[in-house]
């Protein structure tokens, strides 16, 4: 059996959901994470020390290129499990807080049209009789 625990502890509010998934099921949430989504890799930023082309080893002047520079690259590699859990729930906490956050505009904007005069409708003047 596996554990999937929610907790929440603010100054408002202290929530902790826990669900129990069954072994196959939780191996199943695991390899569909890594085998089917965007959670299953991870690029990292990596930088190495390469030799330097501009070196010679024959010249000692100390403004003679380094021996070796940095090289920088995205680097994608399969992300462990630990990281694709993580990874999901924080893109789950993530698409919640935007859609609060979306539904604050929508309300605050729903009041603010409420707070706007209608507009008076113009009674055009009427024909002068005998014209």
């Amino acid at each position: 059996m596996a554990l999937v625990t929610y907790g929440v502890t603010s100054p408002d509010l202290t929530l902790n959901v826990q669900m129990e998934l069954s072994d196959a099921d939780s191996a199943r949430v695991v390899e569909y994470l890594m085998a089917a989504t965007p959670y299953g890799t991870v690029t990292e930023n990596v930088i190495q020390q390469v030799p330097n082309p501009a070196w010679s080893p024959d010249q000692e002047d100390p403004n003679d290129p380094p021996e070796f520079i940095e090289q920088q690259a995205l680097v994608t590699r399969p992300a462990t499990p630990t990281e694709a859990l993580t990874a999901y729930a924080e893109s789950l906490m993530n698409a919640v807080l935007q859609e609060a956050f979306q539904w604050d505009q929508a309300r605050a904007a729903q009041a603010a049209a409420a707070e706007v005069p209608p507009i008076t409708p113009i009674t055009p003047p009427h024909p002068v009789p005998g014209a």
